[in-house]
């Protein structure tokens, strides 16, 4: 089930991007559009050279979802642990050893520092502790799935402007039913508008999930967790 779901989360983007794509232009281009999906080769190979052209599409629209994560527009476009791992720093239960001096205070934290000790304490340091319980790891998994959802709907609004860019471009070039411009330019909008909306949604459910579940685990620890900060 896991191999499933991380096959699907490069291919559901390149889909999404395709078939908002074609229904824009399908909506402004009709003919152009059955000219193009006629020039596809059919068959078996045909079938192949699509799914592996949808795969590779869903790979680069996710290098731009996590691309977005590490820009300057992460903190308002990803999730942000910052707050949650300064407060875990003031309150003494988390201390980071960091390269050139013994530890790191709550307001040296950085985005993608912030990041990396919340997967040292998913992956590791918590997760393998004795005396965490099953349904602590129930937790996880579930938290795990969560990120999941997180990525797809991130490369899914990627992907609804990729399907935007395309048909600018292919209208830029070809030029069929003008009087359609606004009906399309409207779905474009819409699409983007759900995609984002999801995406915002799932991503502040998760973290949230994700913040909840490790506060009850360091709690229940009951000792401070030192971990490396980078």
């Amino acid at each position: 089930m896991d191999d499933l779901r991380r096959t699907l989360r490069y291919l559901m983007p390149g889909a999404v991007l395709l078939l908002e794509a074609g229904l824009l232009l399908r909506i402004t281009h009709p003919t152009w559009l059955a000219r193009t999906i006629g020039s596809f080769p059919a068959g078996i190979g045909g079938a192949t050279g699509i799914l592996l052209g949808v795969g590779a599409l869903g790979w680069i629209l996710s290098q731009a979802h996590h691309g977005l994560l590490w820009s300057s527009l992460g903190p308002r476009y990803g999730q942000d642990f910052r707050p949650f791992v300064s407060h875990l720093l003031r309150s003494g239960r988390l201390r980071l050893c960091c390269h050139g001096s013994p530890r790191c205070g709550p307001d040296d934290v950085t985005l993608a520092g912030a990041w990396r000790v919340v997967q040292v304490l998913w992956e590791g340091a918590l997760v393998s502790l004795p005396e965490t319980t099953p349904e602590y790891k129930t937790s996880h998994e579930a938290a795990q799935r969560h990120t999941d959802v997180v990525h797809a709907l991130g490369t899914s609004f990627i992907a609804s402007l990729g399907a935007t860019a395309t048909w600018l471009a292919v209208t830029a070039h070809h030029q069929e039913s003008a009087i359609r411009l606004p009906l399309a330019g409207f779905v474009a909008l819409l699409f983007a508008a759900l995609h984002f909306a999801n995406y915002r949604n799932a991503r502040e459910h998760s973290t949230v999930l994700e913040v909840m579940v490790l506060s009850l685990m360091l709690r229940r620890r009951g000792r401070a967790l030192m971990v490396p900060s980078c």
